[in-house]
């Protein structure tokens, strides 16, 4: 084996037309252990889009290893839609290439392992019970059911209603109304149709659509999502679940433990009540919720609103126009773009703008703010807040004088104002910090 390896020239770089290739020097960057890279290695000598090394670990059932991968690809820094369209694309090959018989209204049921079964007539309803079942229908209306692991089922035909509760079932869907359930671990389902609806209570599942107005739910540990289409509707209730979108008009609800959420398309709506979530936003108009504790949200795109109730949020925002609200204590801005408004009720927020034209108020105490943009406006109504001011920059302070909240405003250039300095109250005086 280790002859093969050496005598393969291995890929370093990715192509640059294509952005979702994997190679052996981005998984070193990205901190891979030495096992993966071995079998990275031997697997993809060449390297390989991100759906087919995907397809490579659930195929040798390194489950823990494909939710590395997913985690990293799907990171802040690293989420983009030639990822999830990779993915998609992958998961419905797994399908592809079971031979198809041709009669309407077909009553199919198999029992045995390694059946082969294959129908293209309409209303069809095909039942498997056997070990390593193939089953492909291209009519439309099938009732698909199989309760076997390791099935791989194909449909082509609109309308189709395909079930699974074995384990490793690896599902694919090209046709529009699609209705997908599973229940089995390890399970791969993947919908290229319109308006397909795809459940899984299963740990592991990969589940990629990329048809318009999908809805996509999951409840099992380690879920991997990724849709495309315009109008998804994605929900996940187990932890650890990577949830990926690139279309537009997207949905994603998230309340597992460690959720990891990436979107590229624009005006999507991403909520999440677990902590320890990760949220990351690249398309305009994105509308971001979170409750829990925590959370990690990043955004990109212009006109971004971001609101987070939970303690302890890290929140990063370089579009412009961003709306940013917190309410949780110890929470962490940070904004780059033009025209943010930020507010925070916390205490002890840290709070960055860089971008000009930024307004900010916080109601929490000990809050510290830091703005370098032109011409900020910044309001403070907790006690022991400390501000730094860019150029034209103007601040409202408040201290307590022993019988009241009374409020002291600093302005850039004025009364020996500097930029850049932090500055608070003391005993009803401004001072530096």
């Amino acid at each position: 084996m280790e002859t093969s390896m050496h005598t393969q020239v291995e890929q370093q770089t990715a192509p640059e037309n294509n952005p979702a290739q994997i190679t052996l020097l981005k998984i070193r960057e990205w901190g891979a252990c030495s096992d993966g890279r071995d079998w990275f290695r031997e697997k993809f000598p060449q390297g390989g889009t991100y759906g087919e090394v995907m397809n490579g670990l659930y195929a040798d059932k390194r489950y823990g290893d494909a939710r590395w991968l997913a985690d990293k690809a799907f990171d802040v820094k690293n989420i983009n839609a030639d990822f999830i369209k990779s993915d998609v694309r992958s998961i419905i090959a797994v399908t592809e290439g079971v031979d198809v018989d041709e009669n309407d209204g077909a009553q199919i049921g198999s029992s045995g392992d390694d059946a082969r079964i294959g129908s293209s007539g309409y209303g069809e309803r095909i039942g498997s019970s056997g070990y390593g079942a193939r089953i492909g229908s291209s009519g439309d209306d099938a009732q698909i059911g199989s309760s076997s692991y390791g099935a791989r089922i194909g449909s082509s035909g609109d309308g189709a209603q395909i079930g699974s509760s074995g384990y490793g079932a690896q599902i694919g869907s090209s046709g529009d109304g699609a209705q997908i359930g599973s229940s089995g671990d390890g399970a791969q389902i993947g919908s290229s149709g319109d308006g397909a609806q795809i459940g899984s209570s299963g740990d592991d599942a990969r589940i990629g659509s990329s048809g318009d107005g999908a809805q996509i739910g999951s409840s099992g540990y380690g879920a991997q999502i990724g849709s495309s289409g315009y109008g998804a509707q994605i929900g996940s209730s187990g932890d650890g679940a990577q949830i990926g979108s690139s279309g537009d008009d997207a949905r994603i609800g998230s309340s597992g433990y460690g959720a990891r959420i990436g979107s590229s398309g624009d005006d999507a709506q991403i909520g999440s009540s677990s902590y320890g979530a990760r949220i990351g936003s690249s398309g305009d108009g994105a509308q971001i919720g979170s409750s829990g504790y925590g959370a990690q949200i990043g955004s990109s795109g212009y006109g971004a609103q971001i609101g987070s109730s939970g303690d302890g949020a890290q929140i990063g925002s370089s579009g412009d126009g961003a709306q940013i609200g917190s309410s949780g204590d110890d929470a962490r801005i940070g904004s780059s773009g033009y025209g943010a408004r930020i507010g925070s009720s916390g205490d002890d927020a840290r709070i960055g703008s860089s971008g000009d034209g930024a307004q900010i108020g916080s109601s929490g105490d000990g809050a510290r703010i830091v703005c370098s943009g032109e011409n900020a406006t910044v309001a403070f109504a907790g006690r022991r807040g400390s501000v730094s001011l860019g150029k034209g920059g103007a601040a409202s302070l408040v201290w307590h004088d022993g019988a009241r909240n009374r409020f002291i405003n600093i302005y850039e250039g004025e009364d020996g104002i500097e930029a850049g300095v932090l500055y608070a109250i003391e005993n009803g005086k401004v001072v530096r910090q």
